[in-house]
């Protein structure tokens, strides 16, 4: 399965930050029609789509979540500048200068004391979140108000043959994963779920397992890759180029060791590249789905990804046809264990 760039390409420039993702929503929906045989929406927003397969075992329920790191306007100052908070784990360092986009098209730059006011010891102390305004370059109180939502304005941009850097690869290519699985024929039932608010904890995940109640669950996500000047052996986490991740354990989640020898066993005799983490870190969907109803065997698969969380993100495309392959392999095997 080769990725569709210009679909990817779409999704990610989508706004979708945590709490209002139903732009993503939309489209998604539009381009599971006809291919499901049920779409249900449910009341924080999750979109649950149901497609039968050729043979029924246990139920099996996927996720890749819609939502995005981002920002929310906390309120307008009388200079027109905007107070704000972050929305999911931004580092307050890579702000300054950085570019934001309201969903309407509104663009403003996050602004900090210019330099030449700062005293040497302002300069050499991180920015704190609180020292930090945007400015749209006109009063946004004609346009924002609390509790609007920012994300990255950034471009989606083919690196080289097979790099792509954009904002929101976590998680839209998990969304691109699951809608290309879901629109070929399956050998088993799945529950595949475009989740929301991930990025705040999970929070979408855990009603649709409540309401699901899977026996298996796999998160279909993006992981961080550190393979970059500095950091050696462990420290990498994983790698770009070496294949989809499957993690022993992270910061939510110590996953079911059948699964976790199924997916490289199966990797193995398919002949599909993939690695593991090598550091305890980060966490998905599968730290509130283990957790929902009496228990659930869970399991998750990651793209590696540079910079995550930040409006410069890095995939490989080897990486992402070698998890297709593994969502494919892992879905005609979990449920009839």
């Amino acid at each position: 399965m080769m990725l569709d760039e210009k679909m990817l390409a779409q999704l990610c420039l989508l706004p979708g930050v945590s709490g209002d993702e139903g732009a993503v929503r939309d489209f998604l929906i539009k381009e599971l029609e006809g291919h499901c045989d049920e779409l249900t929406v449910d009341a924080l927003g999750n979109l649950i789509a149901f497609k039968k397969g050729a043979w029924q075992g246990g139920r099996l329920m996927l996720s890749a979540h819609m939502d995005e790191v981002g920002f929310v306007v906390t309120s307008v100052e009388e200079d027109g500048s905007v107070r704000f908070d972050t929305v999911g784990g931004i580092s307050t360092e890579i702000l300054p200068g950085k570019l934001v986009r309201h969903a309407q098209g509104a663009v403003g730059v996050l602004m900090t004391k210019p330099v030449h006011l700062l005293s040497p010891a302002d300069r050499e102390k991180p920015v704190e979140k609180t020292e930090l305004r945007i400015d749209f370059g006109t009063n946004a109180a004609e346009f924002l108000q609390p509790g609007d939502t920012l994300c990255f304005d950034a471009p989606f941009e083919k690196q080289e043959e097979h790099r792509i850097l954009s904002k929101a690869l976590d998680d839209r290519a998990g969304c691109l994963l699951l809608l290309e699985m879901l629109k070929e024929p399956l050998s088993y039932d799945v529950y595949a779920v475009f989740t929301v608010l991930e990025e705040v904890g999970g929070r979408g995940a855990l009603t649709a397992a409540n309401r699901i109640r899977p026996d298996y669950f796999i998160a279909v996500e993006t992981t961080t890759a550190a393979d970059l000047p500095g950091a050696e052996g462990a420290q990498q986490v994983c790698a770009l180029g070496r294949g989809a991740v499957v993690p022993f354990m992270d910061r939510g989640t110590i996953y079911d060791k059948e699964l976790y020898r199924l997916a490289f066993r199966l990797a193995e005799e398919n002949g599909v590249r993939l690695q593991t983490k090598t550091m305890i870190a980060g966490g998905n969907d599968a730290g509130t789905v283990h957790r929902s109803g009496t228990g659930v065997k869970s399991l998750a698969l990651a793209l590696p990804c540079r910079y995550l969380h930040t409006a410069g993100s890095i995939i490989d495309t080897a990486d992402y046809d070698s998890a297709a392959a593994m969502l494919r392999l892992l879905c005609a095997a979990v449920p009839g264990l």
